[in-house]
């Protein structure tokens, strides 16, 4: 009895918590190339508490970055900025912390304004927002091994090919868990330097 009255309270107190941990991974050496904004690194106890940011039930208005450690450019010596061609291809990883599910498959958006004097700040423009890229949250085929709950999940999206060099674009990785009825949503925000290409025409 006593076993099947603390279950239902474990199950409330399960949440689908997850956040980007590299913005541009390079897969040929194995190393990150740009974090998120404020990433305190995997090592951090309080990772799961103080970085990963929940957005509940929907509201009207919430910022759509974590106040505490998301604030714009907020990065460090061992912990900087990601760095892009336009039209480059990168690689962003995350961990599903358990939250694979087979039988339905949620999406994460990749969002931004193309239009430099905008900013996207509240939770209430995450349809009105362009949206880089549109991509799977968790499958077989991104992640490492599905079936162990911290697996890394690497995802490729093309940073939009109209971006200017020598800019700064903000963006917001937006993970609908979709598994509540409220309303659950997580996001991470990053910051892109983009940089002309130099590749030689053949």
């Amino acid at each position: 009895m006593l076993f099947l009255n603390i279950l239902p309270l474990f199950i409330l107190a399960v949440h689908g918590h997850s956040w980007v941990d590299c913005v541009k991974w390079n897969s040929e050496s194995n190393k990150c190339e740009g974090y998120p904004r404020g990433y305190p690194g995997r090592e951090s106890e309080s990772i799961n508490t103080d970085y990963a940011y929940l957005i509940e039930g929907n509201p009207q208005s919430k910022p759509i970055c974590n106040p505490k450690q998301q604030q714009f450019r907020n990065y460090t010596k061992m912990y900087p900025g990601a760095v892009a061609t336009p039209g480059e291809r990168i690689t962003t990883t995350w961990e599903p912390n358990g939250h694979y599910n087979k039988t339905e498959t949620k999406k994460v958006r990749i969002l931004y304004y193309e239009d430099l004097n905008k900013e996207l700040l509240d939770f209430n423009e995450r349809d009105i927002a362009d949206v880089a890229e549109t991509m799977y949250f968790a499958t077989n085929d991104t992640c490492t091994d599905i079936t162990e709950p911290n697996t890394v999940c690497k995802n490729q999206w093309t940073v939009p090919e109209s971006l200017i060099p020598g800019k700064i674009y903000k963006f917001v990785w937006l993970w609908d868990y979709g598994y509540n009825k409220a309303g659950e949503q997580y996001s991470t925000c990053f910051d892109i330097k983009i940089v002309p290409n130099y590749r030689c025409p053949v």
